[in-house]
């Protein structure tokens, strides 16, 4: 089965929306001037998806390594790009050690009309090559609508 077809749910918040795998959990909270919706899958795989409508690219790049380095302080951080919401986006690539295990941590944003979007996408070593296509087809889906 392609990973496309098994995106078979539809998160959709204000201006943005994705596809995922229904036997991924959701979770979503919403905030004044922002929201995130999480998407546990197997294992550790995992996807955090933010948007903020008065934080820069910068501003949430910036806040989240900064969280992730209270929670993991030997973390490596790497520059990393890729696309996001059909948008050329910057960001890092993370890893760190939990729970003996070491895991990737993708993390990238863009800016909208309508607030800036933050995508992170993280799993162990070892069901990343597994994982990666889904987070691919998952990435793939995200766009901003009207855009």
């Amino acid at each position: 089965m392609s990973n496309l077809r098994a995106l078979d749910s539809t998160f959709e918040q204000g201006f943005f929306q994705m596809c995922y795998p229904s036997s991924w959990k959701k979770e979503f909270q919403e905030g004044e001037n922002s929201w995130q919706v999480s998407l546990q899958g197997p294992g550790t795989a995992m996807i955090l998806v933010a948007a903020d409508l008065d934080a820069s690219v910068d501003e949430m790049l910036e806040a989240t390594l900064h969280a992730l380095k209270e929670d993991y302080p030997e973390m490596e951080v790497e520059g990393f790009s890729g696309d996001l919401c059909g948008i050329s986006a910057r960001g890092f690539e993370i890893r760190f050690f939990s729970l003996d295990l070491s895991n990737v941590c993708r993390l990238l944003a863009v800016p909208s009309e309508e607030g800036t979007i933050l995508g992170l996408f993280q799993c162990d070593d070892y069901s990343i090559s597994e994982v990666e296509p889904v987070f691919e087809a998952i990435r793939q889906s995200m766009q901003i609508l009207g855009a």
